[in-house]
């Protein structure tokens, strides 16, 4: 139980550190494009020296405090080839075979696709072999990872979005019985409003 405060919103503060260490150099302009009104609304611009450069490479979230069972990106280690062998076209011959070679080019798909622990964000049961596949095999074989999928995590995410959106509804229609523009209502502080210029037309909330 000691640290279960910590695991509050563990994903999300894992997204926050990856791209606070990033070579991700965020500016102002795609701060408010990337981030802005969405759970990486913390994000910095990255310390611009280390670490990750690309943003497929954080860690996707079911929720602040959950990881996503199927982690589609994962960053390559030594172990990928920077390069690969590829067929490239060549002709068609007079009897229309086509003739192919075979050349090195640079590997665009350096990186893995993992299961993983919802809780912890780890491969699932730590075996790598047995839960990671290059990026191309996943694709190939369009993996699911059905088998890392917590079924109790699953209700408890359930439960959370059907309260959320029971506040929202609940914000919205007591707002609408103030009738006096904005009604900040809810565990979750959610906002109901209602435009000024017309008593018939509502925004819905945020």
């Amino acid at each position: 139980m000691h640290g279960q405060k910590n695991m509050e919103m563990q994903c999300q503060k894992v997204r926050d550190w990856i791209q606070h260490r990033s070579k991700a150099n965020y500016t102002e302009m795609t701060m408010i494009d990337k981030v802005y009104g969405t759970p990486d609304a913390n994000f910095t611009k990255g310390l611009g020296t280390f670490g990750n450069n690309m943003d497929i490479f954080k860690p996707d979230c079911l929720t602040d405090k959950y990881f996503n069972f199927f982690q589609g990106t994962i960053h390559g280690n030594k172990f990928l080839p920077l390069e690969k062998v590829i067929k490239m076209f060549l002709w068609k011959d007079d009897n229309g075979k086509e003739i192919y070679t075979e050349v090195e080019a640079k590997n665009l798909e350096r990186a893995f696709c993992c299961c993983t622990n919802m809780t912890t964000g780890r491969v699932l049961d730590d075996d790598e072999k047995k839960n990671c596949i290059t990026l191309s095999e996943c694709r190939t074989n369009d993996w699911t990872c059905r088998q890392a999928f917590d079924p109790d995590i699953g209700r408890e995410i359930e439960e959370q979005f059907q309260k959320k959106k029971q506040e929202k509804e609940e914000a919205y229609e007591q707002g609408l019985k103030n009738g006096n523009g904005i009604f900040e209502g809810g565990q979750s502080g959610v906002k109901a409003y209602r435009p000024v210029e017309s008593k018939t037309k509502f925004n819905p909330w945020f």
